[in-house]
């Protein structure tokens, strides 16, 4: 029983020191270097676009900045330095983690400000209000179901279709 009780106990101290190691590290060299790249886009998108329908690399910089230790920090320094646009994509990552969407979401409507989007080849200008209206109704978290299916699917074909060696 003491035996038991000796391994919970390292147990646990790893585990609360590991944890504070993590807190006391700072963000990814991959995820700042994403939000500077990110910091200054003037389109926001997810998905295909263009002609080819290809994913552009600010959706890349997003994902490797949502992969990134302290993406809720990486998010906020995103926001404050970025453009309409990167504020978008910053807004739309704090929502994916814990945290600070609820404040950031309220001052970016009260910037009332335009966001230039794309969607396949068709560009667009919104509001504001009206962008944070659609991230709270869940499209980035149906986009993201879809673009999870599509890496399995991808994956699958390369696995079943790989030339034999």
């Amino acid at each position: 029983m003491k035996r038991i009780v000796r391994i919970l106990i390292l147990v646990v101290v790893t585990a609360v020191v590991g944890v504070g190691i993590y807190h006391f590290l700072p963000p990814s060299e991959a995820g700042q270097h994403a939000v500077e790249q990110l910091a200054s886009v003037h389109i926001f998108s997810f998905g295909p676009t263009g002609y080819a329908g290809a994913i552009p690399e600010r959706e890349d910089d997003f994902f490797t900045i949502v992969a990134s230790r302290h993406s809720s920090h990486l998010f906020c320094d995103l926001y404050e330095r970025g453009t309409p646009e990167a504020k978008l994509y910053a807004i739309c990552g704090l929502h994916l983690a814990p945290g600070d969407f609820d404040t950031y979401a309220a001052r970016f409507v009260q910037e009332t400000t335009n966001v230039t989007t794309q969607g396949g080849c068709i560009g667009n200008t919104i509001g504001s209000a009206e962008a944070v209206s659609v991230i709270k109704q869940g499209a980035i978290d149906s986009y993201l179901l879809l673009r999870r299916e599509i890496e399995r699917a991808r994956i699958e074909y390369e696995r079943t279709n790989r030339p034999a060696a």
